[in-house]
């Protein structure tokens, strides 16, 4: 926001959910006021949206 970025956001695995050499599916779901991401571990994480999207 103004030019500044925004204080880093970390989200801790227990399992790394990549594989070399395979496939992996990534989903992200766009709302309003963040972006939910889903990983082949199942937990889904969510980041607010920090800028106008569309």
């Amino acid at each position: 926001k103004d030019g500044v970025y925004g204080e880093e956001q970390r989200e801790t695995v227990s399992v790394f959910p990549f594989q070399d050499g395979s496939d992996t599916m990534v989903c992200f779901q766009f709302e309003e006021d963040k972006i939910i991401v889903q990983l082949p571990t199942g937990k889904p994480f969510s980041f607010p949206v920090r800028f106008p999207i569309g």
